[in-house]
């Protein structure tokens, strides 16, 4: 590549910025591991998956059922917020409601 001119493009190192001393709260583990329950609709869980287009990064919010593994609710936004896991959850909760 030297002799011909070209120079590689690469990424640039992404830093870590560690919290600054304060304490992380994190909520109770509920679940503690059961993730084969025998019943539907007791145990629900979320994720959000980043998708990549020609038009930007969109962002899909599922809330999923252990029990029958489905997707029992889900919302599209353009931006990883608050806003969009509180629409996946309320369209799973006007979809079907949690035992």
């Amino acid at each position: 590549m030297k002799s011909m001119g070209l120079i590689a493009i690469r990424p640039k190192k992404k830093h870590y910025y560690p919290n600054s001393g304060d304490e992380q709260v994190y909520a109770p583990n509920l679940l503690k591991r059961q993730f084969n329950p025998t019943t539907y609709n007791t145990h629900w869980v979320g994720d959000i998956t980043y998708i990549k287009s020609h038009q930007g990064w969109s962002y899909l919010a599922c809330v999923l059922d252990l029990g029958t593994k489905e997707i029992v609710g889900y919302a599209l936004s353009s931006q990883p917020n608050v806003a969009l896991a509180t629409a996946a959850l309320n369209n799973a909760l006007q979809r079907q409601r949690p035992s």
